[in-house]
């Protein structure tokens, strides 16, 4: 018999466009660096394409964030942003 108990919603996944060169192996580099200590995110390289894509586990299988690379990538206000709380500032 299925577990039909409700369960809180939780976040699982983001996928934003972002310019080709920071998906490049230095922005990588970077991007990897920040998300792994300031938020205990992990790459996923069978997912990686250079220039192209970059997915981070972000916590649990279930949880991840997708960065598309694009030659006109997301572009949005001061106003608009995705936040999480983080348990120290580095």
């Amino acid at each position: 018999m299925a577990d039909t108990r409700a369960r809180t919603p939780r976040f699982n996944h983001v996928a934003m466009s972002v310019d080709r060169d920071l998906l490049g192996p230095e922005g990588r580099a970077d991007l990897l660096r920040f998300c792994g200590d300031v938020f205990g995110w992990q790459e996923l390289p069978m997912l990686t394409t250079d220039r192209k894509r970059l997915v981070l586990s972000a916590w649990t299988h279930e949880q991840f964030v997708f960065l598309h690379g694009s030659d006109e990538p997301m572009r949005c206000s001061p106003e608009d942003h995705f936040g999480l709380s983080v348990g120290t500032v580095s």
